[in-house]
């Protein structure tokens, strides 16, 4: 995961993951931080820490695009 201040927003890169089940069976995990995680970066000269996960709810319509 990398992450940067740039212009005032918080950029965040996940690297995508080939789809897993969560564990509670009712999604299909994309990408995750892997919980609670420090960002690398200062906001307001403290440390900020981030939580990210993508997912897809299984039996998501496909998209018609």
């Amino acid at each position: 995961m990398i992450c940067k201040v740039i212009d005032g927003k918080l950029i965040v890169e996940l690297d995508l993951l080939e789809p897993y089940p969560s564990s509670t069976g009712k999604n299909l995990i994309v990408a995750t931080s892997g919980g609670g995680v420090g960002a690398g970066v200062l906001i307001a000269g403290k440390p900020v820490k981030i939580n990210v996960t993508a997912w897809i709810p299984i039996g998501a319509a496909k998209p018609t695009a």
